[in-house]
């Protein structure tokens, strides 16, 4: 149970920094183009995606 609650926690956080960089990242890049920023958050919402499906060790 203990770890399960941890495995979502740990999600959360890393949820939590991956939209704190993306928003660093969108903030950094205001003098680039729009379609490049989108591009930016999909290319961390693809690796957000396969980083979490990666089994816990």
């Amino acid at each position: 149970m203990f770890t399960r609650a941890h495995d979502g926690f740990s999600t959360l956080f890393r949820l939590r920094n991956l939209l704190l960089q993306n928003f660093l990242l969108l903030t950094v890049s205001t003098d680039l183009s729009n379609s490049h920023s989108s591009k930016i958050t999909e290319q961390l919402a693809v690796h957000y995606k396969n980083s979490s499906r990666q089994p816990r060790q």
